[in-house]
């Protein structure tokens, strides 16, 4: 999960400083090999992301939608977040990462995914991306 709390620099109205946002992360991963324990690893995070990741990403997800085939990539400046669906003769699957640079990684590989929850996955980001667009230039000065 997903959550954006807004703008890291609001005062900013273009550059680079201006796009950063605050996001909240969140990652629960079920033991899939231990079925008798029931382990559930949990991971949440604060860390920032650039608008245009998130732009990207739902692009390629958009794509992904029509297609129905090939990856759409959650890609990352500073390595803190990952995630990849890809879609094959109509079977999905799904990998991701959350890591912390002192405290540890938590990551997964694999995982099917109904494709039937990618129309809402993609809304839910289209909404994230209206809330909060890429501001100005990304190469001009921070105002």
């Amino acid at each position: 999960m997903l959550g954006v709390k807004g703008y890291q620099f609001p005062q900013f109205n273009t550059g680079s400083d201006a796009n950063w946002l605050v996001c909240d992360a969140q990652l629960d991963v079920q033991d899939q090999l231990n079925v008798e324990d029931h382990a559930t690893f949990h991971a949440h995070l604060r860390l920032t992301l650039v608008t245009v990741e998130l732009e990207s990403f739902a692009s390629q997800l958009r794509a992904l939608v029509d297609d129905a085939a090939g990856p759409a990539t959650l890609e990352h400046i500073e390595e803190r977040i990952g995630l990849t669906i890809t879609l094959r003769a109509g079977q999905g699957t799904v990998e991701g990462f959350l890591t912390e640079q002192t405290a540890g990684r938590l990551s997964f590989q694999d995982a099917e995914l109904d494709r039937s929850s990618l129309r809402e996955t993609l809304a839910q980001l289209e909404a994230i991306v209206t809330a909060f667009p890429v501001r100005g230039s990304l190469n001009g000065p921070s105002d």
